[in-house]
């Protein structure tokens, strides 16, 4: 009885999740902010203390897409946290996932630092801590730099507890799994705050 309860709830909170976020396009500030209901899931095993699935949003025009699941793969936060010259810890980027802070230059040179540092991946965060639900569409914006590996955006509450969490425990990347199926994940699961 207490497990259909659950499923329940789990499908109802769902379906408000859905229909709050069902891709609409909002003006922020200068910059196009999407709510997108076409989201990627993925779910950070290591470090414990920050052992939850988190949300990303892949680039509009710039980087490939994910071609398969990667299970317990590394997520490395990259050296200088913005991205924006080449890393200097690309030995432990390399054929790694990145975490970068958002700011001072393009989403797509963030990118592309990633890509020549040996990263398969780049989750690029929003620099605002208290960001829980304005999603940025990550575009090229004509800077000419030809990234291949996928990129996405992750919310800034979300990337934040993930730096910050890593941070505390001296830890040098958190051990994840992307993408996961969100039909199969329970809601204590989730990062707070995504559900409701």
């Amino acid at each position: 009885m207490a497990s259909s309860l659950a499923a329940v709830i789990l499908v109802l909170a769902a379906a408000i999740l859905v229909a709050e976020q069902s891709t609409a396009v909002a003006a922020f500030g200068s910059e196009q902010v999407r709510v997108e209901d076409d989201l990627i899931f993925f779910h950070v095993s290591n470090p414990k203390r920050i052992s939850y699935v988190y949300r990303a949003l892949m680039a509009k025009d710039f980087g490939g897409v994910l071609q398969s699941r990667y299970a317990s793969i590394e997520l490395v936060p990259s050296v200088p946290i913005d991205g924006c010259q080449p890393f200097t810890n690309d030995v432990i980027v390399s054929g790694q996932m990145v975490l970068v802070q958002r700011g001072v230059c393009s989403f797509a040179e963030k990118a592309w630092h990633a890509e020549q540092a040996g990263a398969i991946a780049v989750l690029i965060y929003d620099s605002d801590r208290a960001n829980d639900d304005k999603w940025v569409d990550m575009v090229q914006e004509n800077e000419g730099y030809d990234v291949t590996i996928p990129s996405m955006f992750v919310l800034g509450r979300e990337g934040h507890k993930i730096a910050d969490g890593l941070a505390a425990v001296k830890a040098r990347s958190a051990t994840i799994t992307i993408p996961v199926n969100e039909t199969h994940i329970s809601p204590h699961e989730y990062f707070p705050g995504v559900l409701w």
